[in-house]
């Protein structure tokens, strides 16, 4: 089906019999069409004579042989020409050209052209994050992480880069899973860590501490609840027994 569509910037269009100009004969599903046959839609072509008025050619003049796709969507060639250095901010000139070349208001051509440089700063951004955490990672040894708790969170562990996981494996030897894919070495650690529990200095120390600190909230919260519910108790028995002497009063 791949033959029938047409794809560009935000658009897909579907024509039928296209499959005989690209694979050389009618495909089974266009061959049930009893239709009469169809062309693409013209895509719109700037009517540059009308300037400084934007407007497109009418759809009868509007050329559709040997025209690429997205040759003149606006949004498009600006990305494109952008990327190259050919229209940027600094340079007025060669924004207000493309403005008038694409028809487009220069006031959307300047903001598209903030935008794409938001992009392009924050792309560098997280390159540069990246390769500061791979150079972490690197100069990081076996020692360097809590492996007892990555074990009990898998999904901790999936965080981790496939070569911080090799240092897991290499370690303890487990030779068979140096080529494995990455889910298959998580799966292999966390079921390796299950069947051999890890001295960790980190899951000896602060983390068990930890746990015994939230064991012992635990057991206030439950004493206090039973407290309250006794105190609770007291005081309905005392108000019922009130009630008992009083009741021929209220009655009366």
């Amino acid at each position: 089906m791949s033959e029938h569509y047409e794809e560009g910037e935000n658009y897909r269009e579907f024509l039928k019999f296209s499959c005989q100009g690209e694979v050389g004969r009618v495909c089974s599903f266009c061959s049930e069409w009893a239709g009469s046959p169809m062309g693409r839609c013209p895509k719109p072509y700037p009517d540059h004579s009308c300037l400084p008025e934007y407007h497109y050619l009418p759809y009868q003049q509007t050329l559709n042989e040997g025209r690429e796709v997205d040759d003149w969507q606006p949004r498009v060639q600006l990305r494109k020409q952008h990327a190259s250095g050919a229209v940027v901010l600094t340079d007025p000139e060669s924004v207000a050209a493309f403005a008038d070349k694409f028809i487009v208001k220069l006031k959307f051509v300047i903001d598209h052209l903030h935008h794409l440089e938001v992009m392009e700063f924050k792309r560098k951004k997280r390159m540069e994050e990246k390769a500061r955490e791979s150079r972490e990672a690197k100069e990081k040894s076996y020692d360097d992480y809590p492996w007892a708790d990555l074990c009990e969170d898998a999904a901790k562990l999936r965080k981790l880069r496939v070569p911080e996981l090799d240092k897991y494996l290499k370690h303890h030897e487990l030779k068979q899973h140096y080529k494995s894919n990455k889910e298959e070495k998580v799966k292999a650690i966390i079921r390796h860590s299950c069947l051999k529990p890890m001295g960790n200095p980190h899951r000896n120390g602060q983390t068990v501490r930890n746990q015994i600190g939230k064991k012992k909230k635990k057991v206030k919260l439950y004493l206090y609840r039973v407290a309250h519910s006794a105190q609770w108790l007291v005081s309905r028995g005392a108000l019922l027994n009130t009630i008992s002497k009083n009741i021929k009063y209220l009655i009366v």
